[in-house]
C-alpha cells in the first residue's frame, strides 16, 4: 500500500493489506482487485475477485484517516456473485478484474468486471442505496446500448478524460480466451460518456509505436533522403494474424532531430516472428535483408531498388541458412573475421550464438557454420544480438539482449582477424530493460555517438540516449 502524499509523489505505506490478526490478505495473481467505501459507513472496503467467480469482501477496521488499515473478512462469497462464462463445451471462470462506479447516477456504486473467459465487460448494477448496497441481480454486458467485445480479460477504470466534468470509461485488455493476439494493439479503449451513454471512441488511446508483440527493430535509408529509417518487425501482426510484418516508420525530421511517422509495411510476409538484419551481401552498394522466422530458418531477399533509391526486396532463398537446433531464428551482420566481407550471427530460443563465416564471392554469399556455441556468450534464453561498434576503438562489439536479462555488452578486442569479445557491465539491466529485448545501437540524433533503442515483448520501441564518453 502507498500513502498519496500530494503532487502525484507516494511513498511505501505498509508492505501488504493484513487482517486484524496481522495475517497477510491474499489475491490471486491474476486478479485485480478494488478498494472503495461500499456502505458509506467511512471504512474501506476491500473487494478481492477469486479464481472460481466469487467475490470476498473485507472491511477496515479503522475509518478512513486513522493510519494504515487492518481488515476483517465479511464475506467469501459476497452477495452469492459467482462469475461463470458459459463456453462450450462446459462453463468455465478465470482471471478477473473488478471495479467499482456510480455508472447510473444513482449515488451508488455498480461492480464492473473483466474476465479471462468473458469476452466483454459485465456490469451488475447496484440496485440498494449507499449504506444497504444490493448487488445481487444478473450481469449484463456493457456498454448496455453496444456491448463491447474484445479478446477478453478486460480492465476497466473511470475518470474524467476530456475534461467535460463527467467520468469517462478507459479499458485495458490484458488477453483472454478469445485470441489475444488480436488485441495486442488494440487493447486500450477509450469510452466517452455522452449523456449518460459510452461511446467508443478509439481502441487504440496511447498513439504510440505498437507493433503488436516481440518488437524487433532496425535501421535503414528506406527512402533514399540519407536520414536512418526504421523497420519494426513484430511475432504476429495484429492487423493479419497469418503472418508476421515488417513496418515502415520512415524518418520524416531534420539531421540530429529525428521524427518518425508510419510508412506502412514492406512487402515481405509469409512467416511469424520475422527479424531482420540489412547488409550488403551482393556487392552492389545496396543493403539486403536477411530475416529470421520462427522456425530454425533464415531468408535471404535481395534488393531491388529502383532509380530513385527507394528499397524493394526479392526472395532469393526462403531457408538460406538453417540452425542446427532452436528456434525464433535472430540475424546480426558484421564483418567478424576482418576479410572485408559481412558474415553472421544467429539469435536464437536455446539463448546461444551462432556463427556463420561468409565464405562465399562479393556478389554471392555463402555462409559456413562455424559454431552453433560461438565464444561461449549464452543468454539464459532466446538470445538477440547486435553488432556495432560501441566504444569507437575501430572494433566490432557485441549487444545481446533476451528474454529476461536486459541488454549486455561485450567489447571486441584483440586483431580484426580473430576477435575475443569480453564482457562488461550491463547496458541495461533487467529493472530497466523490457522482456523480449531486442537491441539496436544507432545514432538518431547526430552528436557521433550511438544511443541504444530496443524493441521489447508489448510491441513498442524505447529510446535510451547515451550521456557521457562511450
Amino acid at each position: 500500500m502507498w500513502e498519496n502524499t500530494g503532487d502525484f509523489e507516494f511513498r511505501a505505506w505498509a508492505d501488504t493489506l493484513r487482517d486484524a490478526s496481522g495475517a497477510a490478505i491474499f489475491s490471486d495473481r491474476q486478479n485485480i482487485s478494488n478498494a472503495l467505501d461500499l456502505d458509506c459507513d467511512g471504512r474501506l472496503d476491500l473487494m478481492i475477485g477469486r479464481l472460481d467467480g466469487t467475490v470476498s469482501r473485507y472491511e477496515a477496521t479503522k475509518l478512513q484517516g486513522e493510519g494504515v488499515p487492518t481488515f476483517e473478512l465479511l464475506d467469501d462469497t459476497f452477495e452469492e456473485i459467482r462469475i461463470v462464462a458459459q463456453i462450450t463445451p462446459s462453463a468455465r471462470h478465470g482471471a478477473n478484474t473488478l471495479v467499482f462506479h456510480d455508472a447510473d447516477g444513482d449515488d451508488d456504486p455498480d461492480l464492473f468486471w473483466g474476465d479471462f473467459f468473458e469476452p466483454g465487460l459485465l456490469l451488475i448494477e447496484n440496485r440498494g442505496t449507499c449504506d444497504a448496497p444490493d448487488l445481487t441481480g444478473a450481469p449484463q454486458p456493457f456498454p448496455l446500448h453496444d456491448p463491447v467485445r474484445t479478446s477478453g480479460y478486460n480492465a476497466p477504470t473511470f475518470g474524467d478524460v476530456d475534461g467535460d466534468g463527467g467520468l469517462d470509461l478507459l479499458m485495458g485488455v490484458l488477453g483472454g480466451a478469445f485470441n489475444a493476439n488480436a488485441t495486442t494493439a488494440d487493447n486500450l479503449l477509450y469510452f466517452e460518456q455522452v449523456e449518460g451513454r459510452y461511446e467508443l471512441r478509439t481502441r487504440r488511446y496511447l498513439t504510440q509505436i505498437d507493433v503488436g508483440s516481440e518488437a524487433t527493430p532496425a535501421v535503414l535509408d528506406l527512402d533514399g533522403d540519407g536520414d536512418p529509417d526504421l523497420v519494426v518487425s513484430n511475432k504476429i501482426d495484429p492487423d493479419d494474424l497469418s503472418t508476421s510484418r515488417l513496418h515502415v516508420l520512415e524518418n520524416t525530421g531534420a539531421s540530429g532531430d529525428p521524427a518518425f511517422r508510419l510508412g506502412g509495411t514492406l512487402d515481405v510476409r509469409g512467416a511469424y516472428h520475422n527479424a531482420p538484419a540489412f547488409g550488403d551481401l551482393d556487392g552492389d552498394g545496396r543493403p539486403d535483408l536477411v530475416l529470421g522466422t520462427w522456425r530454425d530458418e533464415l531468408r535471404y531477399l535481395r534488393n531491388e531498388a529502383g532509380p530513385d533509391g527507394s528499397v524493394r526486396f526479392a526472395m532469393v532463398d526462403s531457408a538460406f541458412v538453417t540452425l542446427t537446433r532452436g528456434s525464433n531464428a535472430t540475424p546480426a551482420l558484421g564483418d567478424l573475421d576482418g576479410d572485408g566481407d559481412l558474415d553472421l550471427l544467429v539469435g536464437e530460443s536455446s539463448g546461444h550464438i551462432n556463427f556463420y563465416r561468409n565464405e562465399g564471392s562479393p556478389s554471392s554469399p555463402r555462409f559456413v557454420l562455424v559454431s552453433d556455441e560461438w565464444g561461449g556468450i549464452k543468454a539464459e534464453r532466446r538470445s538477440v544480438p547486435a553488432l556495432a561498434d560501441w566504444d569507437r576503438d575501430g572494433n566490432l562489439d557485441l549487444l545481446l539482449g533476451s528474454e529476461r536479462e536486459g541488454v549486455r555488452l561485450f567489447l571486441g578486442e584483440g586483431a580484426a582477424q580473430e576477435p575475443r569479445f569480453v564482457e562488461t557491465d550491463r547496458l541495461l539491466p533487467p529493472d530497466r530493460a523490457p522482456a523480449y529485448s531486442a537491441p539496436l545501437p544507432v545514432d538518431l540524433d547526430g552528436d557521433g555517438d550511438l544511443d541504444l533503442m530496443v524493441g521489447g515483448v508489448g510491441g513498442g520501441l524505447y529510446y535510451f540516449e547515451r550521456a557521457g564518453a562511450p
